[in-house]
């Protein structure tokens, strides 16, 4: 009789050890979802890749260097865009004049066609083939790649030579060479200083 009721009371035991067991687990698994932080989808915004000092180079069909950008800093976001700072555009092709482009801060497009700089812009454009240099200021720029455009609808102040031209919006073709100012231009062109007289030099002889 002992031994049965014993061997019945064992049998409780573990009936009751694998029912908290059982009880433990679906408890587990209840909470634990809920204990877990939501789970956010990626979009486009979320910054991929960080680069110091980055350094990118653009060529053309031959395989010759057409554009070099450098920049502080480069951030590049899942959308394919990419933030610079500090950044450096140059663009030199052998059959135009060469042009230099900075900014305090500036923005790749995903097709990497558009590049919109801003904030001190100031562009460049070297002496070729008699034309004068040109250096133009403003506040935003953009920059079209493929089209070898920069245009900005900013104020603007272009010194090209010895003579200021003064305005708001403009586009710079690189391939023509052309630069036309778009609204309320006003040219600033410095006297030469006179010659002094015959008279004048000889009383200052």
């Amino acid at each position: 009789m002992r031994g049965t009721w014993r061997d019945h009371v064992g049998q409780w035991i573990s009936l009751l050890l694998l029912g908290l067991l059982a009880t433990s687990s679906w408890l587990i698994a209840a909470l634990v979802p809920n204990m877990e932080p939501p789970s956010t989808p990626r979009d486009g915004s979320e910054v991929s890749s960080i680069v110091r000092q980055a350094v990118i180079h653009r060529t053309g069909p031959g395989g010759n260097p057409q554009q070099e950008v450098r920049s502080a800093r480069l951030e590049q976001f899942r959308d394919g865009r990419s933030t610079l700072l500090s950044p450096v555009l140059v663009h030199a092709r052998p059959e135009h004049a060469s042009v230099r482009v900075v900014g305090r801060q500036a923005e790749i497009s995903a097709d990497q066609n558009l590049i919109r700089l801003q904030g001190d812009v100031l562009l460049q454009r070297a002496e070729f083939q008699g034309s004068p240099p040109v250096r133009v200021q403003t506040d935003r720029l953009e920059f079209l790649v493929d089209e070898e455009i920069a245009r900005t609808s900013d104020p603007v102040r272009v010194q090209r030579g010895q003579s200021e031209l003064i305005g708001v919006g403009l586009i710079a073709n690189q391939k023509t060479g052309q630069l036309t100012v778009l609204a309320d231009s006003r040219m600033v062109i410095p006297q030469e200083p006179k010659k002094a007289s015959k008279a004048q030099s000889s009383k200052a002889q």
